[in-house]
């Protein structure tokens, strides 16, 4: 998917429309130590299944683009 450098759009800051520079959002790495990720360790310890039943149903194949717009 093409995304343009820079687009025209509202700025709440500047409370007018203003030139913006487009970055698309990554993924960052999960924390470690946070509450659900420990929760998903505990329950897939041992033996057995995951905690979860597997998706019955097709999955979407591709997710949504977040966009960063930063005002000039």
């Amino acid at each position: 998917m093409l995304i343009p450098k820079k687009i025209r759009t509202y700025c709440p800051s500047c409370r007018r429309h203003t030139e913006h520079s487009v970055s698309q959002l990554k993924k960052r790495s999960a924390r470690k130590l946070s509450w659900g990720q420990r929760q998903f360790a505990r329950v897939t310890a041992g033996y057995g299944s995951q905690p979860r039943s597997e998706q019955k149903k097709f999955s979407k194949t591709t997710k949504k683009v977040v966009l960063l717009l930063r005002c000039k």
